[in-house]
């Protein structure tokens, strides 16, 4: 995805000697805003040489926000503008093309937080120390004498925002191992926050910012840093939205883990209710596989008894001459019972059966 940056001609980033500007750049696309000096004033004629090709710009008309040079066919590898005089420009823009869907802004607030564990910080840094009025955020950490910060992240891009002091304010800055680059405030007196570093086409994984102090250093304020990312981790959401305290973000985390657990205690109650309710039902009702196995086996014992006895009694012929009649086994179908009662149901209709059977 790609992303637009903005840098302003006092960043420590655009290197100018005499009246030419020099800006290095990882990009697909280029272009300068001019500096009027009042509405519909007159941009005199500049050169601007973008890597190795010169392009002479004539007199035209610099409005704020409108580009007076644009180059958007460039490839996503390293570039260099030089721009003569660099006065006319008040801005240089470029698109970075990264591999995220999406910018998380980190800033001091937020990164120098007591839950921040990407940290590591050395020197003495302290909110008073701020700079005023030159910072997006309205608050800062800044820091004087030596001192030195990493911050690891996970990201393709990373930009750094800051303010510096006065013209004795160094820095130096490095990505992962990379050897550091070291910048310094051109102007007498303190800047607005402005891109005091920016690493683009870094690969997807995890990566380190390494800023420091170098040489003379006077103070220097750190606003924020905008990550280009696809990960959605939980503290990168959190940093999406500054504005909410940390307390606050703290008691949303906890009551939403209230929440849950208390969901967990109501469904586990529930289960162990209803299983017991159904070993109760188990005890009182039989299954109706042993049911039928009862009611089957008490039908056939019952029939065996009747027809020992049965055999035992003396039959005489019949008064119309028919043959005495041998007792036979009797064959009944299989019954299945639920109960007591239908048990002894199942005994008089067998009684009966046998009864009816041989006559008596």
């Amino acid at each position: 995805m790609r992303f637009n940056q903005t840098l302003s001609t006092i960043s420590p980033l655009l290197s100018i000697v005499g009246l030419t500007g020099t800006f290095n750049f990882k990009g697909t696309g280029v272009w300068l805003e001019g500096n009027p000096s009042s509405t519909s004033a007159l941009v005199p004629s500049f050169e601007v040489v973008l890597d190795s090709h010169l392009f002479t710009v004539e007199e035209s008309t610099a409005v704020d926000n409108v580009a007076i040079f644009n180059e958007s066919v460039l490839n996503g590898v390293d570039h260099s503008i030089v721009i003569t005089p660099v006065s006319v420009a008040r801005s240089i823009g470029w698109e970075i093309e990264a591999d995220a869907d999406t910018k998380v802004t980190v800033d001091n607030s937020v990164l120098f937080s007591a839950s921040s564990n990407d940290l590591s910080i050395s020197g003495v840094w302290q909110s008073e120390a701020c700079i005023p009025g030159v910072l997006s955020s309205g608050t800062c950490q800044a820091a004087t004498s030596e001192w030195a910060l990493s911050y690891s992240f996970i990201g393709d891009a990373v930009t750094l925002w800051g303010a510096l002091a006065d013209d004795q304010t160094q820095y130096s800055v490095s990505i992962d191992n990379a050897s550091p680059v070291t910048y310094k405030n051109r102007a007498n007196s303190q800047t607005p926050s402005v891109i005091l570093a920016q690493f683009s086409n870094l690969g997807s994984g995890k990566h380190t910012l390494t800023v420091r102090s170098a040489g003379t250093s006077s103070r220097f304020a750190l606003d924020k840093l905008d990550i280009f990312t696809k990960e959605a981790s939980y503290d990168k959401l959190i940093a999406k939205d500054s504005s909410i305290p940390h307390s606050t973000r703290i008691g949303i985390v906890v009551g939403t883990i209230l929440a849950v657990v208390a969901i967990c205690v109501a469904l586990a109650i529930f289960l162990i209710r209803r299983q017991r309710i159904r070993r109760q039902q188990a005890a009182t009702t039989l299954p109706r596989t042993s049911q039928d196995t009862i009611g089957n086996t008490v039908e056939k014992q019952y029939a065996e008894s009747m027809l020992s006895e049965m055999s035992s009694i003396q039959y005489k012929p019949s008064l119309f001459g028919q043959p005495v009649v041998s007792p036979t086994p009797v064959s009944l179908p299989p019954l299945s019972y639920r109960n007591d009662e239908e048990i002894t149901t199942a005994r008089g209709r067998t009684k009966m059966a046998l009864l009816t059977r041989f006559g008596l």
